[in-house]
Order: structure tokens, then C-alpha cells, then sequence
């Protein structure tokens, strides 16, 4: 199964020489194709580079050549949608400029002004008046924001704009100002893709960049074209297309949509992503066809106009690593958008979903944390990933001692792909212990209960689902003789709705019949608001579903003549017995599991597998669990080979217990759960003394004590060798399994026994089966310790005493061998 694949950065003059010897470097890693970016002027080289390798098949980014094309009668066209300007507001009026205002736009900061319930008047005087074209008053009320273009108000000699307030008022006034196209004296535009006088007369000049069959496919950002900035595009035709299917105008909700993004609140708005996604799949991917017959797409997995509506199994979705290691609202709103994308590629019989994250070489993420997350994210749905690999000209010459030295690294990448792909199918091919459906808020703007739902769920044993309102309709049933949900062939304990404020009048009667059935659902935090439009209605499914008829109050839970259950929940926390409660129990049940620790079960066959997920900067202790049934615990690893190798075993009584392990920062632990109990292991543990180790760098040996080598050589790249010589016990050697474990590493090693195979350790715990290499008696242990390249690079592009904090590395230990006694 091909999992990963690369993406090669080359943004400068490269010597002709140089992609070739890339691909031969990075070809044992993947078979998937490889994508190169690099501007238009080296596109003609890069072809003739890579023509003698036609076995690697080669994407290349056509995006920089649409901005670098130059459309000298660009007047002819007739713009439709988002041409983004690279210039400040007014730099028109510098010059003569022809045509229509296209654009409403602001500066690096929204012109957004907010009005408060003590205020009675607004009074202000606007520069450039000429420029504006829409002043939006936006009232905040609980059903819905209202809004008023108050552009009759302004003034344009002076640019003043007055008006009175009605008390009591809460909200903001959005001034959109607008741009002229103009093409001349070196301004650089984005070209508009969407039009077909532009991209028919860019196809004619492809082939001075871009050779006839020279690359087998293409790809386009998305996020250059429908980008998370304050542009908007603006034409009749646009607008009244909107307001046809909206109901509302197209400049009222973008003004809405500008105070959200400016609160830092959700930043969505179910019409426009609505109206960009239709010109998407009607307008965009039809003509995709002009630039290349196989062309994909790459876009930020959060840009909120287009998420699961980008074409299956052609898309690759971008993801901020840092933010989602360290930022949780970021992780959240991963989390959310994944799961809708995994639904919607189900939908569509696809489970490709591929992901771009992290650098080949290692300079932001460690092998540990690339590990970890690449779970995480193939527990939500991801299935492919892509790797950044990025060479410039100050980077040129270190890519240039790693093909001289690379062995090492590149046999380290093979073997972390190798172990992470094992474990990756093991997801792919699994069962979780139960799921919930959860109904997503799609035509809601604010996703705050949305956000305290997934805080309860990340911590559940049971996984879940995002479905859209639609697709509970159309695929969505009750199962009366298994007494589940049913939906894309899989079951579900409940549904799950959190806290919707808008429920169409057909969703909700599908809820209504199912709980009639004998479906759970669970309502969290508010009940959907009622319609004035078949009010009646509403309130007939509401008293069905949450209200006592009489007092029309919501209870806290109603049954239905084939024991369906409706719980209404005002606060998200009081959810979790209700999970526990109506879902398929785990095989351990953790009390009090810490924040940021992840709990998931799999079931494979007869084999239960169990992950704990440490995602956060500390290790983490579990803490007090119990188990139904007497069993065994056995703590397996996927760094040291291609297959799961067990460590050691841990037996438990039903009886509650304190667990065994503690789990290292932005790390994973495998467990496989037997209901047997085996004889208990008894270890004994041979202590390797921190000092008079034999360190070698780049052909320097000393001795010295094991540590942070940061402190002495803070800047060094190479490998450090650290070798000793032990003694082993014959007798222990022939009744036990001989582990060794390395305590802390950073970043990753590989070890040989003896000069015997090497074995790789690439993330926690760093502990290796070494029993097939050893001999009673002496033997020569060598751990050689490779670590993240971000110190070098940091001291390359600036001064060392700017670095701060260089990141430790090198054998931390403790060292010690552990002797097991062997059980099956």
C-alpha cells in the first residue's frame, strides 16, 4: 500500500544537475508522484532535467505560471470571480485606469467599526469616498444578524457619513471600498482561472514553459483562488445569482462574514461557502482541462470556503504542522473538517484522503512526532501523506553533504515509513468499539457546542462521524433489529445533535421517525430554533422529540412506544454517562483520562489493539483503570521492524489499577489485549553506567558522559556514534529475551550489536529486542544518534547568539539491559 509521497520545493536557479540527483535520492521512498514546485522560468529546465528519468512519474505546480503569464489584452475578458490585486487601496488613482469596479476589498485590516448600546448617533468622515461602494450596518439579534447598506448616508464631496441609532442597538458597521483593474506599469495580478477568454489564451503559451508530455500531471492551489482574505468579487450577475438562491444579499453577508473573522470567531458562512462551491464544481474544475488533461488541486484543509466540496481522490489538503501540535482551537477545527471529509469521500465510495504535513528532512518535526500525529490523523480519516522537501540556495550545499552521507537518514526514512504503514493499515483494516453520528451544524455560523461536543468526544472510547443534514436523509436509517443507526455501512449507537440552531423542517422529521423507531438521539445545549415557515410543524416534532406538551418545557429525556430515547442535554460535560451508558464498553476503562491523552480501541478479528495518543509537550500517567476480565497487556512497537514487536506483557485482575506506563511527550504506546492470564514476567535489569562511553563525530573519538550534547556543539548536524562494551550473563542469556533500552533519545538512532544488523529506534519507548545478536560474555553495543536539522539551519540563516533555544540532542539515557523471561 503506497501511503507516503513528496513534494520537491526548488524556488530558486538550480544547477541542471540537481533534480535528478533528488529524485534518485528520495525514489526509495515513495512510488507515488513525486510533485515539483519551482518558478516558470525553470520550468523548461526542470523537463530537461528529469527527462532521462521517466519512471518517476512527475506532477508540477502550474500556479506560479499563472502569474507570471502577462495577459497584454486582459481588457477583453469579462471578470467574474476573485482576480486578487497586489497592490494598496487608491494605487488606481495614481494612474489612468479602464473599466468597472470588480473588487470589494479592504487593507491589512477590515474597515470595521462597532456600535455599542450606549451610542445614539454615528459621525465620521471617510478618506477616498469616491471609493467607496458599500457602507454595511450590521445589527447582532438572536435569531439572526440584520443588515443595511447605508451608502445613501455618505456624502462624497467630504466623505462624511451620519446617521441616527435606534436605541437599543448592538453591532458594526463594514465599509467595502473598491478597486479598478489595472494591468500596466509592472502592478502584478493574480489571473482570474475562471474565465474562458484567459485560460484558452493561457493554453497558448504554455508550451513556451512547459513542453508537450514533459510531466505526467499538474496541480493548482486552491488557496490562491479562493484565499481566506478581505477580497471580494463583486459583479450584477453575481450578485443577483446569489440573492436568487440565498435570499439575501451577496454584500450583507460578507460583511457578516468580516465581524466573525475580526472576533475571532468561526470563519464560515453556510451561503458563501455555498456560492464559491458552485462556482467550484461549475465553473473551476470544468476548465482544469485547459492547463492539463490530469490536474489536482492543493488547499489549506481549514479554508472555510471549500473544505469536502474539492474533487475526490484529486485533492491534497494542507496542514500548518506547529499549529496543530500546538495550537487546540487549530487541532479542532482539523479534527472537524477531516471527519467531513472523510464522510463525503465515503459517499462517493473514495477512501483516499491525502494530507500534506511536515518536511522530509526532519527540520520541524522529529520522527516521534510525525508518528504520533500521522495516527491521530489517520484515526480521524487520513489515509495518505505528503512530505515538504525543500531546497534553496542556502540550503543547497547541506542537501549536498546529506547525498554524500545520506545513507544513514535515508535508511532511517525507509524503516519510519515502513513501521508507520504497518500501523496505518492496522487502522484502515480495523473496527472501532462503537461510533456515534453526529449531525453537523451546517447552516449554522456559530459552532461553539459543536466545539464542546468534540472536547467530550475526543476523550470517549466510542469514535464518531460528521454527516451533513443531507446526507442523514438520503443515507441514513434505523436498524429495529439490531437497534442501530445505519448509515454509508456502518453502525452507530446515536445520534448525536450539538447544539443545531437551524434544522430543516424534513431533517428534522427524519430524527422524529427514527426515534420512533427505537433510535437514541442525544440533543446537546439548545434545541433548534422554530421556524415562523411551518410553525406547527415545528412544534409538533419539537413536542415529539424534547417538550412536555402541557408546560412546553424540554425534558430531560422521552421515550417512545418502541423505546426510543430522546435526551436533551444543556451542557456538553453532562453527556459523558450518557455516552458510556448507550455505547459497547472498552476493554480498559480509565477513570479520569488526562487532557490531551487520546484513547482508541481497535478491533481486528479476535485481537483487540488499544493506542494512547500523548499529544501533548509532558509526559502524561494515565492514571487508575479496570478491566472486565482477567487478561494480558502487551506492550508492542512499530519502530524496530516493518511488523508490531512485543515488548513486555502486564497481567491485571478485574480489579482497578494504577497503569503501568507513562506515556512521553508527543508520543504513542501500542497495546494488545488477551483475556488469558499467562505467567507474569519477572525482569531483571542490568544498569549501563553513564560514563566512559566512546563518542564519536565525524571521525573525532573521546570519551565521554552520556547527555545533551546541545550544551558542548549546539550547531552540529552529523551523526554521534556512542559505543561500550558489556558484559552479559550466559545463564540470563539462555533463559530470557535480552532487551535494550535506551531511556531518552533525541532525536532517533539506530543501533548495532556486535557489528551485527542494524536495528532503527525512531520514537518512544526506544527500547529493542537484541537477543538474536548477542554472545555470553563481551559484547560491543553501538547506538548512533541522528536529530532534526533546525539547529544547523537556524545558525546558517542567522547569527548563533539569535538562536534561542538550540533543541537538545544525543543519547539522554538511561541505558540499561532488561532480561524477560520468555512466555508465549
Amino acid at each position: 500500500m503506497d501511503i507516503f509521497s513528496i513534494e520537491l520545493q526548488l524556488p530558486f536557479e538550480f544547477p541542471t544537475a540537481l533534480p535528478e540527483q533528488i529524485l534518485r535520492y528520495i525514489k526509495p521512498l515513495t512510488r507515488l508522484p513525486v510533485d515539483i514546485h519551482t518558478p516558470p522560468r525553470q520550468l523548461e529546465k526542470l523537463s530537461r532535467a528529469v527527462s532521462g528519468m521517466r519512471h518517476v512519474p512527475i506532477r508540477y505546480d502550474h500556479t506560479p505560471l499563472l502569474r507570471h503569464v502577462l495577459i497584454s489584452n486582459i481588457h477583453q475578458t469579462r471578470q467574474v470571480f476573485l482576480p486578487v490585486l497586489f497592490c494598496k487601496r487608491n494605487y488606481f488613482k495614481q494612474h489612468k485606469s479602464w473599466g468597472y469596479p470588480i473588487i470589494h476589498f479592504m487593507d491589512d485590516q477590515p474597515e470595521i467599526y462597532p456600535i455599542t448600546s450606549s451610542d445614539t448617533e454615528f459621525h465620521r468622515v471617510f478618506g477616498y469616498p469616491e471609493d467607496i461602494s458599500a457602507i454595511i450596518v450590521v445589527r447582532e439579534e438572536e435569531s439572526k444578524p440584520r443588515a443595511k447598506n447605508m451608502i445613501r448616508h455618505l456624502q462624497r464631496e467630504t466623505g462624511l457619513l451620519e446617521f441616527k441609532i435606534n436605541r437599543p442597538f448592538n453591532g458594526h458597521i463594514v465599509v467595502l471600498r473598491k478597486m479598478y483593474l489595472y494591468y500596466r506599469n509592472g502592478l502584478k495580478y493574480r489571473i482570474n482561472i475562471h474565465d474562458d477568454f484567459l485560460l484558452r489564451h493561457h493554453a497558448k503559451k504554455i508550451n513556451q514553459f512547459v513542453p508537450p508530455g514533459a510531466f505526467e500531471g499538474a496541480w493548482l492551489d486552491g488557496d490562491t483562488f479562493f484565499e481566506e482574505d478581505d477580497f471580494l468579487s463583486y459583479t450584477p450577475e453575481l450578485s443577483r445569482n446569489y440573492q436568487q438562491f440565498s435570499g439575501d444579499k451577496l454584500l450583507h453577508d460578507w460583511a457578516v462574514f468580516l465581524i466573525r473573522k475580526q472576533n475571532q470567531n468561526t470563519i464560515r458562512h453556510p451561503r458563501l461557502e455555498r456560492q464559491y462551491t458552485a462556482y467550484l464544481n461549475g465553473t473551476l474544475l470544468p476548465k482544469l482541462n485547459y492547463i492539463h488533461p490530469e490536474t489536482t488541486i492543493k488547499a489549506s484543509l481549514t479554508n472555510p470556503f471549500f473544505c469536502h466540496f474539492l474533487p475526490v481522490g484529486k485533492t491534497v489538503y494542507r496542514i500548518d504542522d506547529n499549529r496543530l501540535i500546538y495550537d487546540p482551537q487549530y487541532r479542532r477545527d482539523v479534527h472537524i473538517f477531516l471527519k467531513r471529509i472523510a464522510t463525503h469521500h465515503r459517499l462517493h465510495g473514495s477512501d483516499i484522503i491525502n494530507i500534506q504535513m511536515g518536511d522530509l528532512l526532519n527540520i520541524g518535526l522529529s520522527f516521534r512526532e510525525k508518528a504520533l500525529f500521522y495516527l491521530l490523523l489517520a484515526f480521524w480519516g487520513a489515509t495518505r501523506f505528503q512530505n515538504r522537501f525543500r531546497i534553496d540556495a542556502d540550503t543547497a550545499d547541506l542537501f549536498k553533504m546529506i547525498l554524500e552521507t545520506g545513507s544513514e537518514r535515508l535508511a532511517g526514512h525507509q524503516h519510519f515509513q515502513s513501521g508507520i504503514t504497518h500501523l496505518l493499515k492496522l487502522i484502515q483494516i480495523s473496527r472501532p468499539v462503537d461510533r456515534i453520528l453526529v449531525l453537523f451544524p451546517d447552516s449554522d455560523a456559530e459552532w461553539s457546542f459543536l466545539y464542546d461536543v468534540l472536547a467530550i468526544l475526543e476523550r470517549q472510547h466510542a469514535e464518531f462521524d460528521l454527516i451533513a443534514p443531507e446526507v442523514l436523509l438520503q443515507n441514513t436509517e434505523f436498524n429495529a433489529q439490531t437497534r442501530r443507526i445505519e448509515c454509508n455501512n456502518r453502525e452507530y449507537a446515536l445520534l448525536l445533535l450539538p447544539g443545531l440552531h437551524h434544522l430543516a423542517l424534513d431533517v428534522l422529521q427524519k430524527i422524529v421517525a427514527m426515534y420512533m423507531q427505537g433510535a437514541l438521539c442525544v440533543t446537546i445545549g439548545q434545541l433548534p430554533h422554530i421556524s415562523e415557515t411551518n410553525s406547527a410543524l415545528y412544534a409538533t416534532f419539537h413536542n415529539a422529540l424534547w417538550l412536555n406538551p402541557v408546560k412546553g418545557r424540554a425534558l430531560n429525556f422521552k421515550t417512545s412506544e418502541q423505546n426510543g430515547y430522546s435526551y436533551f442535554i444543556s451542557q456538553a460535560t453532562a453527556m459523558e454517562h450518557i455516552l458510556r451508558e448507550h455505547t459497547l464498553p472498552a476493554t480498559l476503562h480509565f477513570f479520569n483520562l488526562p487532557e490531551g491523552l487520546c484513547y482508541f480501541e481497535r478491533h481486528l478479528d479476535n485481537t483487540i489493539y488499544i493506542f494512547l495518543l500523548n499529544t501533548t509537550a509532558r509526559s502524561v500517567h494515565p492514571g487508575r483503570f479496570s478491566v472486565k476480565q482477567q487478561g494480558t497487556l502487551s506492550v508492542w512497537h512499530g519502530g524496530q521492524a516493518p511488523r508490531l514487536k512485543r515488548l513486555k506483557n502486564y497481567t491485571f485482575s478485574p480489579a482497578s489499577d494504577e497503569f503501568p506506563l507513562e506515556i512521553p511527550e508527543f508520543s504513542f504506546l501500542v497495546f494488545q489485549w488477551r483475556a488469558l492470564k499467562t505467567t507474569e514476567e519477572n525482569d531483571h535489569i542490568q544498569e549501563i553506567p553513564n560514563q566512559d562511553w566512546h563518542v564519536e563525530i565525524d571521525g573525532q573519538e573521546h570519551l565521554s558522559r552520556l547527555g545533551d550534547r546541545s550544551v558542548e556543539a549546539p550547531y552540529n548536524h552529523k551523526t554521534i556514534h556512542y559505543s561500550k562494551i558489556v558484559d552479559i550473563d550466559a545463564k540470563l542469556l539462555n533463559n530470557h529475551k535480552v532487551f535494550l533500552n535506551l531511556g531518552m533519545v533525541r532525536d532517533w538512532c539506530y543501533i548495532r550489536i556486535n557489528d551485527k544488523d542494524t536495528v532503527y529506534c525512531l520514537y518512544p519507548p526506544f527500547e529493542v529486542d537484541i537477543t538474536p545478536w548477542l554472545v555470553p560474555g563481551k559484547n560491543g553495543i553501538t547506538v548512533s544518534v541522528g536529530h532534526r536539522l533546525s539547529n544547523y539551519l537556524a545558525m546558517h540563516d542567522l547569527q548563533e547568539q539569535q538562536v534561542i533555544p538550540v533543541l537538545p540532542y544525543g543519547l539522554l539515557g538511561p541505558v540499561t539491559i532488561i532480561y524477560r523471561t520468555h512466555s508465549g
